[in-house]
């Protein structure tokens, strides 16, 4: 059975990230990207979406294996 990937609102994801206490890293990485569109989905995003191309590289920049990206939807999908 393949499970759809999770969707959360900026303002879960955004406690979720400062629960597990690497939004501090996310900000810089997305400052740091020089990528408008990963800065701009970070800004405005009706959503975030566990399998979106800029969510996987984000993550990857800043250290986080594939686990660790579906662990942190999972707690945003609660909050």
């Amino acid at each position: 059975v393949v499970t759809p990937p999770i969707s959360v609102t900026p303002w879960k994801m955004r406690k979720a990230l400062n629960q597990l206490g690497f939004r501090t890293a996310v900000e810089a990485a997305v400052t740091a990207s020089g990528n408008n569109d990963l800065q701009d989905a970070w800004r405005y995003a009706q959503e975030f979406v566990e399998n979106d191309p800029l969510v996987i590289a984000l993550c990857s920049a800043i250290g986080k294996s594939d686990d660790e990206r579906h662990a942190l939807f999972v707690l945003a999908e609660t909050l």
